[in-house]
């Protein structure tokens, strides 16, 4: 909380009598004004930034994010040295795996008309990772299906595509009308 300029007088006891008629001097002059505290009152508690703030668990909520952060990588440290070698080798290759940014800003303004931050083309570059991602999960699921043997071949893909859409999963699509001949 920011001071509002109030001037606070604190006595200490002292053994010198000079001393003391000063202080009664000191407590007259400011005896008037409506924020002295007198020394026996007890002074409030100074107010914490929220995110020092202690909860009751005596944590600090700082402290708090800190610890889940560091579950959170304890988490995906067993997860990922519990990966057999193939697993781990897609995992890499997850990891390592991006659209190029210059492809997706390019994509993003001409759809838009309009210039694009760093942090949107970032922001869509994850989604279309994910995106892609759940077309691929969904394939094979579509060649499991059909009783196939891996590679993933493209009319795998365009069956699940094909699914998202119909299922809505995809915004912005409409499943083709069953009618229409």
């Amino acid at each position: 909380m920011e001071s509002q300029g109030t001037s606070e007088v604190q006595t200490q006891p002292s053994t010198s009598s000079s001393f003391e008629g000063e202080t009664e001097s000191r407590k007259r002059k400011f005896s008037s004004d409506s924020s002295f505290k007198s020394p026996t009152k007890i002074p409030p508690k100074p107010t914490m930034d929220r995110s020092l703030s202690v909860s009751e668990d005596g944590l600090s909520a700082k402290k708090k994010k800190e610890l889940s952060d560091c579950e959170d990588r304890l988490k995906m440290h067993r997860l990922v040295t519990s990966f057999s070698e193939e697993q781990l080798n897609r995992y890499e290759m997850y990891r390592r795996s991006s659209f190029p940014k210059a492809s997706i800003k390019r994509f993003m303004q001409t759809v838009a008309g309009c210039s694009v931050s760093h942090n949107v083309v970032i922001a869509i570059s994850g989604v279309a990772k994910v995106f892609v991602g759940e077309i691929m999960e969904n394939a094979l699921d579509v060649m499991e299906q059909l009783g196939e043997q891996p590679p993933v071949k493209p009319r795998h893909i365009r069956e699940a595509v094909r699914r998202l859409r119909s299922s809505q999963t995809v915004p912005f699509s409409v499943p083709p009308d069953p009618i229409i001949s």
